[in-house]
């Protein structure tokens, strides 16, 4: 799960968990944050089957702006799999 704010940064890290057997692999963001996120790994040449593992926005409760009530959405949302 990633939580950073410089989305340029995330391509990189999940394509390389996207490739591993992880069974959750999400990031932070918005909705927009989430499609241009798959965009730039279409571009790095992830699969859609990958991409289509990508979990984002993250979390079991939308929009959570609260650290701790983001941190609590996204392990049920962990355990509900």
């Amino acid at each position: 799960v990633l939580f950073f704010h410089d989305h340029e940064w995330e391509p990189p890290i999940l394509a390389e968990a996207l490739s591993t057997d992880a069974f959750y692999v999400g990031a932070q963001g918005s909705m927009r944050a989430a499609e241009m996120r798959r965009m730039e790994l279409v571009r790095l040449g992830v699969s859609d089957g990958d991409i289509a593992e990508l979990r984002g926005p993250i979390g079991l409760v939308p929009s959570v702006r609260d650290a701790r009530k983001l941190a609590i959405s996204v392990l049920a949302e962990v355990l509900s799999l």
